[in-house]
């Protein structure tokens, strides 16, 4: 699971649907978790990024790479919000009065060009000089 699809897709959670206050909320503006599936239509940071990570068996590979997943994005998101000068936390970020949907895209944006910036550089071998032995 790369980081960039995982932003990617939260940020589609929240584009579809954004929230104050809660991980997640019904249709009605009630709280819901974030993985109650059919029955939550908006997503805070923190619930959009959980939702995209979720496996529903806990002994699964899937949710071993989905809880690696879901750090690594609070981490890079965390990451980007501190170079706005602001809190890492991004349920406190999240949660600001004032905040708006579209500075919550702003951020995943950020995030997701950082990421895929990151996966698109190769990883570099340096060879190693052999010297050349007379036989």
């Amino acid at each position: 699971m790369k980081l960039s699809e995982v932003l990617t897709n939260a940020r589609k959670l929240v584009e579809a649907g954004w929230c104050t206050g809660a991980f997640a909320k019904d249709a009605n503006g009630h709280n819901c978790f974030y993985n109650a599936e059919k029955i939550a239509v908006e997503y805070d940071m923190l619930g959009a990024i959980g939702m995209s990570t979720w496996a529903k068996d806990p002994h699964s590979i899937q949710y071993d790479e989905g809880q690696k997943a879901k750090q690594k994005a609070h981490d890079a998101i965390g990451a980007v919000l501190l170079t706005k000068g602001t809190e890492k936390s991004m349920a406190i970020w999240n949660d600001r009065s004032g905040r708006t949907k579209e500075e919550v895209l702003a951020v995943f944006d950020e995030t997701i060009a950082a990421a895929l910036k990151t996966e698109e550089t190769p990883e570099v071998s340096i060879p190693l000089e052999v010297e050349e032995l007379d036989a």
